[in-house]
């Protein structure tokens, strides 16, 4: 949570500024930018603030179990970000085509490719850290 805290503050102090001093799609590129790192920044800090309070778990079976679910929602995540692309992709190409908002669906669009592209690496960064980490078990339980 600490990475995804940390990109989405910055993205903000970076997009932010540029969000009023630029125009046109790149203008609409930072304003999603923003919108999209303050749901970044809400969902890190109810992140730490629910490991901040969470009891250790006890058991192999509890550890297991939370493994599991940790690793589904990942999978969850990991597809929800391939559909933030393809969605951006969408607008991107919508944009090209030229018309009365042709700006924001570019802007947008372009937005939409990148924040999902990180979440996409994030996901499967920390999908990979959870299974390379996985509590060792021999036995029944297994």
């Amino acid at each position: 949570m600490i990475t995804l805290g940390s990109w989405a503050l910055a993205n903000a102090a970076v997009s932010g500024p540029f969000w009023f001093v630029t125009e046109g799609s790149t203008q609409r590129f930072h304003e999603m930018n923003v919108v999209w790192n303050i749901v970044n920044l809400g969902i890190a800090g109810f992140g730490l603030f629910d490991e901040s309070r969470s009891v250790p778990i006890t058991g192999i079976k509890n550890a297991l179990a939370d493994q599991r679910r940790i690793e589904s929602l990942l999978y969850l995540n990991i597809g929800l970000d391939a559909a933030y692309m393809a969605a951006g992709w969408a607008l991107l190409e919508r944009g090209l085509r030229g018309g009365p908002d042709a700006e924001r669906w570019t802007g947008y669009g372009t937005s939409l490719i990148l924040q999902g592209g990180f979440l996409f690496a994030f996901d499967i960064g920390f999908l990979l850290f959870q299974q390379n980490n996985r509590p060792i078990v021999s036995g029944p339980e297994q």
